[in-house]
């Protein structure tokens, strides 16, 4: 596929909570969260929404080892999704 060929993809994500993490820096994990996504996605694109052109995820639990970094949480939380939106 020739990279002008990609289709665009607009993602919205409405709210992240985040429970039981004391000390947790949100601005890394957003950053972190929306580098992974972009690799990700650019990588391998979800085929149905190629196909149909939209999807929607409910919540989705992401388990964080303790001792996790802020942006090792936003990687992870974001290969959630991407997981999710493959499978949808």
């Amino acid at each position: 596929m020739d990279m002008n060929d990609r289709p665009e993809l607009e993602l919205a994500i409405g709210d992240i909570v985040i429970h039981g993490v004391p000390g947790i820096a949100t601005d890394a994990v957003e950053r972190a969260l929306r580098r992974e996504l972009h690799r990700l996605l650019a990588a391998q694109p979800p085929d149905r929404i190629r196909t149909e052109g939209a999807a929607r995820l409910g919540p989705l639990e992401v388990r964080l080892p303790a001792g996790g970094s802020s942006a090792a949480f936003g990687e992870r939380l974001a290969r959630t999704i991407h997981g999710a939106l493959r499978r949808t």
